[in-house]
């Protein structure tokens, strides 16, 4: 008896692939390698982007000159160099795949290189600013505060990117050990460290909750409960029932417990009308329950972050800009390099490097405050032209 030897599964099947099915395959892959969910999205839009410039070509059928009329098509309509490379780096990434796949007879983009761009210095605040921001999120302590005011603590105190943050649940979080596992850029587990007051901040917030996501969605959800009519067959008969849930905490957890109440038969109870007076009669049910756990969106934390900083006239304030202040306020203080890289989370050095020249800046703002001669134009002795002689 033969056996028959299966080899490893194909990345792409044989009849998907037209170009809006190999997109979505390549969308598919990187969520399988352990892209983030904003990776998968910008080089999903930028794959679908360039089909569409396509038109009917192919994906499979595309050579060198064709990348570089889209990346031309590109500057035309004014995208700028850091733009441009974002698309070079996302378009890389699909004929990555399309050739891992060995749907290629050559990679056209291998040896493409993305345009050169100006490295701008990261925005932060200032010591004093940052704690102007602080201080102002401990106003109003309501829920919403004590979650904001949980939030921005804990941004400064690790310097984590806010998508990790609110992707953390309660289980990886360490209040005594002040510690939580977070997992960062191309699927990597790493620990950050929280200090003292993030500590006290999100213990406030929590109240004792210990299941959910760390950050999440508070409030409740109204509800009313339903009437049904449930009929027998076999008795010719309808009988009305009222259905509801109630909600307990225990040990921090929402438990749910469903409830029903028997209303009558669909001979005295002869429309859904009726039935919902008999069961608001006979039950007062809940108008509220508990949302389910829902992390918060990044997206919300950039508002809430910009609303707040307007309050105090700091203008413009992203979760990336505490980051940001995070990693310059280590370097200002004498952090070594690599240290400040670990904490970061950065696989190269060459990405923390960017905050030694922070340092260096300000260090050349302060010099040229105080410096008696720095900010002055110093005359110069006019040089005599020389005369001839004899």
């Amino acid at each position: 008896m033969n056996e028959q030897q299966t080899g490893p599964k194909p990345l792409i099947k044989s009849h998907g692939r037209d170009n809006q099915s190999l997109v979505h395959s390549f969308v598919s892959f990187l969520g399988a390698q352990g892209y983030s969910e904003s990776t998968r999205r910008a080089y999903g839009r930028v794959a679908a982007d360039f089909s569409d410039f396509l038109h009917s070509t192919s994906l499979l059928e595309i050579d060198r000159p064709i990348t570089r009329e889209y990346l031309a098509y590109l500057r035309d309509r004014g995208c700028s160099n850091a733009t441009v490379a974002r698309e070079v780096n996302g378009l890389k990434a699909l004929f990555a795949f399309l050739d891992l796949a060995d749907l290629l007879p050559t990679n056209p983009l291998r040896l493409l290189r993305s345009p050169k761009q100006v490295r701008k210095l990261p925005k932060f605040l200032t010591e004093q600013e940052m704690e102007r921001l602080l201080d102002a999120a401990q106003v109003p302590q309501d829920k919403a505060g004590q979650r904001l005011s949980a939030l921005l603590e804990t941004l400064y105190a690790t310097g984590a990117r806010v998508s990790a943050l609110c992707s953390v649940r309660l289980e990886a979080v360490n209040l005594e050990g002040r510690t939580i596992r977070i997992i960062s850029k191309g699927n990597k587990e790493r620990f950050v460290f929280l200090n003292r007051t993030a500590v006290k901040a999100i213990r406030k917030y929590l109240n004792g909750r210990q299941s959910g996501f760390l950050f999440q969605i508070d409030g409740m959800l109204p509800q009313q409960g339903t009437v049904v009519l449930v009929t027998s067959k076999r008795r010719r008969k309808g009988y009305w029932w009222g259905r509801w849930a109630e909600y307990e905490t225990k040990n921090g957890k929402v438990k749910s417990v469903r409830r029903s109440q028997y209303l009558g038969t669909a001979s005295k109870i002869r429309t859904k009308a009726q039935a919902w007076r008999r069961f608001k009669a006979l039950v007062k049910v809940p108008t509220e329950r508990p949302r389910d756990s829902q992390p918060l969106n990044p997206r919300s934390v950039r508002v809430l972050l910009n609303e707040m900083a307007a309050r105090v006239g700091l203008g413009k304030v992203n979760p990336h800009k505490i980051r940001h202040t995070f990693a310059t306020a280590l370097t200002n203080r004498g952090m070594d390099i690599r240290h400040v890289q670990e904490l970061l989370g950065h696989k190269s050095i060459s990405n923390t490097q960017i905050y030694t020249h922070v340092a260096t800046a300000d260090l050349e703002r302060v010099l040229a405050k105080y410096h008696p001669r720095w900010g002055k134009k110093v005359k110069r002795a006019r040089q005599e032209k020389p005369t001839r002689q004899g």
